[in-house]
């Protein structure tokens, strides 16, 4: 019983410690590179999805009685590829650069600066989702969230970020 209400505890230092193991072995500039390439693609896809599926749209029809769904479907897919190329380019020039930390000093402080940056990412994303799940009105995730003293450190804690979070929703709750 009592690991059944530990299951919040558990995943999230299991997900904290694989961020540290995978930011050590990515060093540094990978997982700096890799938020990057996130990022970048996001935004390249974001700004050039939409004008070009409208270009696609209007180049291949001429039938004006193609469904509404299609412009839209075609704009996924192509945020979906424009995202797919920016992150695959930003992720190869990571790739370059992370040869240099190959030297035996960088190499180590790499690896350490790596694990601590991949550590409050993870952190972060977990932070986020808890203050999402908590929000929820499903008994098991409250009653998971009420049983790990993790997840509860995690929200109450870290408290510039949760005020940010509450300020925001409950503005957007009012509005």
């Amino acid at each position: 019983m009592m690991e059944e209400q530990m299951i919040f505890s558990i995943v999230i230092l299991i997900i904290l410690l694989l961020g540290i193991i995978s930011g050590f072995r990515r060093g540094f500039v990978g997982v700096v590179m890799s938020l990057l390439a996130y990022i970048i693609a996001w935004i390249v896809a974001a700004l050039f999805s939409q004008p070009v599926a409208k270009f696609l749209f209007q180049a291949f029809t001429s039938n004006h009685n193609v469904l509404v769904v299609v412009p839209r479907l075609l704009s996924g897919i192509v945020f979906f590829v424009l995202f797919s190329i920016a992150y695959g380019i930003v992720r190869r020039i990571g790739r370059d650069i992370n040869m240099v930390t190959k030297l035996p000093v960088i190499h180590s402080v790499n690896a350490l600066l790596g694990a601590a940056i991949n550590l409050i990412v993870r952190y972060l994303l977990i932070f986020l989702v808890l203050n999402v799940l908590i929000l929820f009105p499903s008994e098991w995730i409250q009653e998971q969230y009420q049983a790990s003293p993790v997840a509860q450190t995690m929200v109450k804690k870290t408290p510039i970020m949760t005020k940010i979070l509450l300020r925001d929703w409950q503005e957007k709750q009012v509005n």
